[in-house]
């Protein structure tokens, strides 16, 4: 059975742990990790490349526009320092 069929955009449906989708992200990431994910889709599902997806995928912001740093480099791209000492490790133990 063609698990595509009947999918807006086969067969570039998601797969993998990131459920890669559409045939730019395939094409993209292809290059990322050297296997020609585009002509291949199923590769996708191979832990042996869906790890490496989705680690550069959130590394270079593929999948929100955000890198996973952006999450927490709040500060020093702010400039604030609002709760940071809320965050900032005192070397106490309680």
């Amino acid at each position: 059975m063609d698990a595509g069929r009947g999918k807006k955009y086969p067969p570039y449906y998601g797969r993998g742990l990131v459920q890669l989708t559409w045939y730019y992200n395939y094409k993209k990431m292809s290059s990322k990790v050297g296997v020609d994910l585009y002509n291949n889709p199923d590769l996708a599902l191979e832990l042996n490349y869906a790890i490496p997806i989705m680690f550069i995928g959130m590394k270079e912001g593929f999948f929100t526009g955000k890198k996973f740093a952006d999450y927490f480099n709040q500060r020093r791209r702010t400039g604030s320092t609002r709760g940071a000492s809320s965050m900032a490790p005192t070397g106490r133990t309680r």
